[in-house]
């Protein structure tokens, strides 16, 4: 259960990563929501806003709305298996998948197994992480250095 901000309690920086790092996924299932608050903290240090200070409306519009649909976790389910083949008779490949933008790069690896013309697909692994805000993140040719980290 996720603990949110108290009726007349502002909402700053402080309480955002509070509640963000109440949910605990080590593998990253819920990493696209989780990004977030991240990009929520981000946006707040762009601006230059201390800890304990109150929030733009807008950001805080954005955290509310987002801690609002969090009861959708509840319906989450994560395998305890990897897959319900036999590893050991299966084809076993690994796709890894990543893409980049200005705010933002992620990384998901998949498992794909295959036995007798049955194939499965299980997510193993993913990451995100907020592109820094420093410096010139564009090369000359127009890709961004965030690609090049995925």
């Amino acid at each position: 259960m996720i603990r949110t901000e108290n009726e007349g309690e502002p909402i700053t920086k402080r309480k955002i990563l509070s509640v963000a790092h109440q949910l605990f996924d080590p593998i990253g299932f819920t990493c696209p929501i989780t990004l977030i608050p991240k990009l929520l903290l981000h946006e707040c240090w762009k601006l230059g806003i201390s800890w304990d200070s109150k929030l733009p409306e807008d950001v805080i519009n954005k955290f509310r709305k987002w801690k609002d649909e969090l009861h959708e976790l509840k319906f989450l389910k994560i395998p305890r298996r990897l897959s319900n083949l036999d590893l050991n008779e299966s084809s076993l490949t690994l796709h890894t998948f990543c893409d980049a933008s200005k705010l933002a790069y992620a990384t998901c690896i998949f498992l794909r197994a295959e036995k007798e013309g049955k194939v499965t697909c299980q997510l193993i692994q993913a990451r995100s992480r907020i592109a820094p805000f420093k410096g010139n993140i564009h090369t000359k040719d127009g890709i961004t250095r965030v690609q090049y980290w995925c």
